[in-house]
């Protein structure tokens, strides 16, 4: 079964029909093909399909149409035996960070500007962000104004950041400055906040070489996040939880390495270890305009982790309340979502 969704260029059907539907008819797979017409539509037909009749997922377009179709897996009643169905991503989205990470992390020794496998690769296990759930990146100003605001330009396909990051710091301090307050559960003191410390800044051909030569610790994970709960948003967070408040330049929550084909923005985060990374920049730490153009363009080389107005932390859950009437968006997977002034956020292992 085929989801198809318009998007990126708007070239997701063009592609499918040109690169993919010839093979998969020869190879002679019976194909049921559903184009999405609207948002979540992809979730509606994942809590209705039948399991009985399906024997993969494929999903062909951006990260946000595999985000609507697992948390229609996850809701459904019998969705310990849904989230067990194959699931292949097409990629054909603008930025493509969930293929990109993924075939990161199972081909490291490919070029870094070739990202994706000549034949493919598997992802046994993920980590779900549990948002709505969504493994996606949740993002605060700045990195999503380019996202949202460059949708007029998006036929220029990833052109189309590059160009609106250029307007927008060209208009700096007066277009991105923000207030907010951001709470969040440290990942606790022990062996693996300092594994994940040590490796946290490494640049991307350090992380590469390092791929597929380390212990498993997925079990180790699981241990640390068993029993936690995040309060409602009604009520104060726990006190093990720290708070930061501050003028943000941006803030961007990730468990994921790629925010884009070409840009590695945490290379160490894996697919299956349930860290958050907590990332921002405060507007004190920023000396000029030039200096947030500087970081923003050194993302593709991860240049970006050096720079010591870029800070990260590893966390296990987070509450983000932007200041109301601070401006900006606040966005998941670069979609825009309501700003009531509160999200919260944290991951859970399926």
């Amino acid at each position: 079964m085929d989801w198809d969704f318009y998007c990126g260029q708007q070239q997701a059907l063009n592609l499918w029909a040109n690169e993919v539907e010839m093979i998969w008819r020869e190879a002679g797979y019976q194909i049921e093909i559903i184009v999405t017409e609207r948002a979540f539509h992809a979730t509606e037909l994942a809590e209705q399909i039948c399991l009985d009749r399906v024997d993969m997922l494929a999903l062909g377009g951006g990260d946000g149409i595999v985000s609507e179709a697992l948390h229609g897996l996850c809701s459904r009643a019998d969705h310990e035996r849904a989230l067990r169905l194959p699931i292949l991503h097409l990629p054909m989205g603008t930025g493509n960070a969930l293929a990109s990470s993924i075939a990161y992390q199972a081909n490291p020794s490919l070029p870094f500007s070739e990202p994706f496998p000549p034949r493919g690769s598997f992802c046994q296990q993920m980590a779900l962000m549990a948002i709505r759930p969504n493994f996606n990146r949740l993002c605060l100003y700045q990195v999503e104004i380019e996202d949202i605001g460059s949708e007029r330009f998006r036929f220029l396909g990833m052109a189309r950041l590059h160009l609106e990051a250029f307007l927008r710091v060209a208009f700096l301090p007066y277009v991105a400055r923000y207030k907010a307050r951001i709470s969040y559960l440290p990942l606790p003191e022990g062996r693996l906040r300092n594994k994940v410390m040590e490796k946290m800044r490494m640049r991307v051909e350090e992380r590469r070489e390092e791929i597929g030569k380390e212990e498993e610790e997925s079990e180790d994970f699981e241990e640390m996040i068993k029993g936690i709960e995040i309060p409602p948003l009604d009520q104060p967070v726990p006190s093990n939880w720290k708070t930061i408040e501050e003028e943000f330049c941006f803030v961007h929550i990730a468990a994921l390495s790629h925010i884009g084909s070409d840009l590695p923005y945490i290379p160490s985060a894996k697919l299956d270890n349930p860290v958050l990374f907590l990332t921002f920049v405060q507007w004190q730490k920023i000396s000029h305009r030039l200096h947030m153009a500087k970081i923003l363009l050194s993302i593709d080389t991860s240049a970006h982790l050096n720079d010591p107005a870029f800070e990260i932390i590893p966390i296990l859950a987070c509450r983000v309340n932007p200041e109301k009437d601070a401006g900006g968006w606040l966005a998941l997977d670069g979609e825009a979502v309501i700003n009531d002034g509160k999200v919260k956020n944290r991951l859970y292992s399926f």
